[in-house]
């Protein structure tokens, strides 16, 4: 799995290259390549949504993206991935069983502290202080874009350990 600090390094390293940085396809790509444990069941899995505003900001409201999670398993990290910053967002994330579908506000598992992104472009947490992590299989995340500014484009990916 590449670290944040790996990734950074990467960057730095394309930057004083003169190379362009990569593009969000390619970060969603390594993103998630990085969390498949080889493509079977006992490595991490990643779910999540993007929100394209073409050539203009992504402006909210924006629609709701729902997920399933074929695996039971815990949230090890979140990742935001932007184009067209500096900029700031944030991003909530509800979960409940399909039962209940959809995840509403009050199905929040961030306690209080939603991925998001304050005059920057990436934003990658592993500690998610105050979550609720667990997911059992068949649970539905839901990811609302709550606030965004400057950013074309933004991505969310959730990784779980099943």
């Amino acid at each position: 799995m590449t670290t944040d600090a790996e990734l950074l390094a990467r960057a730095e390293a394309r930057r004083r290259a003169g190379l362009p940085p990569l593009t969000l396809e390619e970060r969603v790509l390594a993103l998630e390549l990085a969390g498949t444990g080889g493509g079977g069941s006992s490595g991490p899995y990643v779910r999540g949504a993007t929100w394209p505003g073409g050539s203009s900001a992504v402006t909210v409201p924006a629609d709701n993206v729902s997920v399933m999670c074929p695996l039971a398993g815990t949230i090890t990290r979140a990742t935001l991935l932007t184009e067209g910053g500096p900029g700031s967002c944030v991003v909530n994330v509800w979960r409940d069983a399909i039962g209940n579908f959809p995840p509403v506000a009050g199905d929040s598992i961030t306690g209080g502290t939603p991925p998001s992104i304050t005059a920057g472009t990436y934003s990658a947490d592993s500690t998610l202080t105050g979550w609720s992590k667990s997911v059992a299989a068949g649970d539905v995340l839901r990811f609302n874009l709550a606030s965004c500014s400057a950013f074309t484009s933004v991505s969310i990916q959730i990784e779980i350990t099943p």
